[in-house]
């Protein structure tokens, strides 16, 4: 008979010269896994990793390696290309692709998500690659790069460009600064991100 599809992900031990498979998720998607990471945080939310599948059926599994549980596998609107886990002791994740940049936290028993950069008419919202930058005092920073805009698309030249956003927002154990911006700290999301800067 058919045997079901399974995307499947081992965490090994690099200790010694022998290499230890100390867990593997076999997940039950047609699609294959094509990034994973380790969580931040301490306690069990230290032995988390995060898995995102491809299409034709796009997800993020969230997966406690030394339970060896399945604990959230939430479906995503679009592919995304790059995972990222903010660079903060919470549950917050940021994917990249064809859905743009958007945010994922934990909301109960599912992962919420939001489009951290505004639609816009004159640009196409895919996004090719971001990445955390170093920062402090609460403060974190998310560089994002678009892929490549066609000649004259957004505006009106005849060369190929892409798109740098630059997003910045304070987490939420930075009391002063979330009772600022009550709005942001209502969605639930450790960071409230904004687009601070186009280049």
């Amino acid at each position: 008979g058919d045997k079901e599809l399974k995307s499947q992900l081992s965490i090994y031990s690099a200790l010694g010269k022998e290499r230890e498979c100390l867990a593997t998720l076999s997940h039950p998607n047609s699609s294959q896994f094509t990034a994973s990471l380790f969580t931040r945080g301490t306690g069990t939310s230290a032995k988390q990793v995060v898995a995102m599948c491809g299409a034709p059926q796009p997800e993020i599994v969230v997966w406690n390696w030394d339970t060896k549980k399945t604990i959230k596998v939430v479906s995503m609107p679009a592919v995304a290309n790059k995972i990222r886990c903010a660079p903060i002791p919470q549950f917050m994740l940021t994917t990249s692709g064809e859905n743009g940049l958007r945010s994922w936290y934990n909301q109960g028993e599912t992962l919420s998500n939001l489009n951290l950069i505004p639609p816009n008419k004159d640009t196409d919202p895919c996004i090719a690659e971001h990445v955390w930058m170093p920062s402090g005092n609460g403060l974190n920073k998310l560089a994002a790069l678009s892929t490549v805009l066609a000649p004259g698309e957004g505006k009106r030249n005849n060369f190929r460009r892409q798109l740098l956003y630059i997003l910045e927002g304070r987490d939420s154990t930075d009391k002063q600064t979330m009772e600022k911006t009550s709005a942001k700290s209502a969605t639930g999301c450790p960071i409230g991100l904004e687009v601070r800067q186009t280049v």
